[in-house]
């Protein structure tokens, strides 16, 4: 999905510049998958603009401010991308991440069963959906941080889609 719009992206006077996406494009890979992605580039020109972050030729993103970055639930590193976040794990802070993302999953899905109890559908649709999503990710986080002491890397997109890479 991202190699697909990554030829339409480029990066220029500290803006990510898109061009005109084929019909084709959006069909293959969905309006509201593209639609996110596009609006997240927007956000980030946005960034660009106020001063807080760089956008370099070459697609690098970076913050102008290191002293506000907080390492949150085992975080070691974030970098932006112009399809969303990319976040980079210790072996040991993939782990808590996975923990914390199971949590949320748990969450979400006593409030879907509650939900559920009183006839709220959507609340209770959105709850299941959540903990299927978090269950996922710290599934995806756990397996791929299994059997190696090298990190995890877990690319997010605007559209919340998301895969793991090892370091």
């Amino acid at each position: 999905m991202i190699n697909t719009l990554e030829q339409f992206v480029s990066a220029e006077d500290n803006q990510l510049i898109v061009e005109e996406i084929p019909k084709s494009v959006y069909n293959a890979l969905g309006h509201d998958f593209v639609d996110e992605i596009l609006e997240g580039i927007e956000e980030l020109n946005e960034l660009a603009l106020d001063g807080e972050i760089i956008i370099t030729e070459n697609e690098t993103i970076y913050e102008t401010d290191d002293t506000s970055f907080n390492v949150q639930g085992g975080v070691n590193k974030v970098v932006y991308k112009w399809y969303g976040r990319v976040r980079y794990f210790s072996t040991s802070s993939a782990n808590t991440f996975a923990g914390v993302a199971k949590k949320v999953g748990n969450g979400a899905a006593t409030v879907g069963a509650v939900a559920a109890y009183f006839s709220a559908g959507t609340t209770a649709l959105f709850g299941g959906l959540t903990t299927i999503y978090f269950h996922g990710l710290s599934d995806a986080v756990t397996k791929r941080n299994s059997g190696h002491n090298c990190g995890i890397i877990l690319h997010v997109t605007w559209a919340s889609v998301y895969w793991t890479a090892r370091q």
